[in-house]
């Protein structure tokens, strides 16, 4: 549910300190994918922890987790001049721009691979190269690295089949065969595509294992994964950036070739 449904469904029954939280996050929702708790407490007159109290009682983690989620409704809702716009403000001067971006490719980078050590990639390689096929599924810009991942597996001789979900029928009879010597590879980040997650439950319907790559330990395809890669891929807070994920898909095909040659 949308945090603004959220803050609707439950308005009639807040305090009056939880309504002025409410009030301040309703009124400009965008504000918040930068801010920081105590900026959101200053502006409710309210003290940290009573914000805390009310978003966990809202379903949310921390904080964090709730400012992850207007992220991911503003990636979804505007168009990306419009996060331009917020996100990166031109009255900065391009080489203030140019900082920030160089700070955030770093630290996505850094932290993905903190994320994935050596065993975690060479359980997922191993885990490709010991099926006899391989099925790939993603949406929207993961679907690039998945289908460079798939050519990789074809050209190594793997078979190796990047799926085509518009024809469910198809999709199926495919994980119907030999399903315990085959593994699904899903990609996936924010907001997760239906028809991936879609995909995933057929898979497991067949009994077909699934590696995931994707933006979140806590997200819907790596609790679904017997191995998952983990990108961080949230880029100045309200862009995904392909940067992580060329990058573990770069290394799972060098482990690969690599274990080809083997």
């Amino acid at each position: 549910m949308l945090v603004s449904a959220k803050l609707q469904e439950v308005y009639p029954t807040l305090n009056k300190a939880r309504r002025r939280i409410a009030d301040c996050i309703l009124a400009e929702p965008e504000q918040f994918a930068f801010l920081s708790l105590q900026d959101l407490a200053d502006k409710s007159d309210c003290a940290q922890l009573t914000v805390l109290h009310f978003l966990r009682d809202l379903g949310y983690k921390n904080f964090l987790d709730f400012k992850q989620q207007i992220q991911t409704e503003l990636i979804e809702k505007l168009k990306i001049h419009e996060r331009i716009s917020i996100a990166m403000p031109t009255d900065n001067g391009d080489e203030a721009l140019y900082a920030r971006l160089v700070k955030s490719f770093h630290r996505s980078i850094d932290l993905t691979i903190a994320d994935n050590p050596l065993e975690k990639l060479l359980a997922f390689t191993g885990r490709l190269i010991q099926s006899q096929r391989v099925y790939v599924v993603a949406h929207n810009i993961t679907e690039k690295p998945a289908r460079i991942l798939t050519s990789h597996l074809i050209v190594e001789g793997c078979d190796a089949r990047y799926l085509e979900v518009e024809n469910e029928d198809e999709v199926k009879a495919l994980l119907s065969y030999i399903p315990t010597k085959s593994v699904l590879v899903a990609y996936g980040i924010t907001p997760y595509g239906k028809s991936t997650l879609h995909v995933c439950e057929l898979a497991k319907q067949q009994g077909v294992p699934i590696l995931s790559v994707t933006d979140r330990k806590d997200s819907p395809l790596a609790e679904a994964a017997e191995v998952a890669l983990t990108c961080h891929v949230r880029s100045t807070e309200l862009f995904n950036s392909l940067t992580p994920l060329m990058m573990l898909t770069e290394m799972l095909m060098i482990f690969i070739s690599k274990k080809q040659l083997a």
